[in-house]
């Protein structure tokens, strides 16, 4: 039996961005993409992952008003704010050794 791996990865964008695209899947399925209301979670499960890092696979954007209907950007003065992008990956590696 070939190895198995398993891996749910949840970006957990904050509230202060917006998810646009998805630019590919790589093979994942797609269990949850929030398309309307900023910061919320994307979430997609892999049955198997095989390769190295490589380019970003979302797009998101600053939009003019948060998840509290608040503005992102200080509208007098433009400051800058932060935004904190998690990203968790947990997984399970199954194979079986044949003696």
């Amino acid at each position: 039996m070939a190895p198995q791996y398993k891996t749910l990865l949840v970006d957990y964008l904050p509230g202060n961005l917006q998810f646009l695209q998805l630019v590919d899947d790589a093979g994942g399925q797609i269990l949850n993409l929030p398309t309307t209301t900023p910061g919320r979670n994307i979430t997609i499960r892999f049955p198997s992952i095989t390769g190295v890092l490589g380019v970003n696979k979302t797009i998101v954007y600053a939009p003019e008003l948060d998840n509290t209907t608040s503005p992102v950007l200080d509208p007098d003065t433009g400051s800058s704010v932060n935004a904190t992008n998690n990203v968790t990956a947990t997984g399970t590696y199954t194979t079986t050794v044949s003696l």
